[in-house]
């Protein structure tokens, strides 16, 4: 198994549920910003954006340390 092979379900299953969760809660803050002081709603979109590239930097390390290492290991390709 190739690193390439590993990383293609992680990219495609991960970032699919991830940036949609993120989409959703990204649109319900525009939808609702109306109700919240304009600083108040910029900070919360700049926090979920912040907190959604920190969660994908820390999953992809997880994610690579995990299970990319042992598969690669013990098909041998390390």
């Amino acid at each position: 198994m190739t690193f390439e092979e590993c990383l293609w379900g992680w990219f495609y299953w991960e970032d699919v549920v991830w940036l949609s969760l993120w989409a959703i809660a990204l649109w319900a803050l525009w939808r609702f910003r109306a109700i919240l002081p304009g600083w108040l709603a910029l900070a919360l979109v700049v926090a979920v954006i912040i907190i959604a590239l920190l969660g994908e930097y820390v999953s992809w390390e997880m994610y690579y340390n995990l299970v990319c290492y042992e598969r690669m290991e013990t098909s041998g390709t390390l």
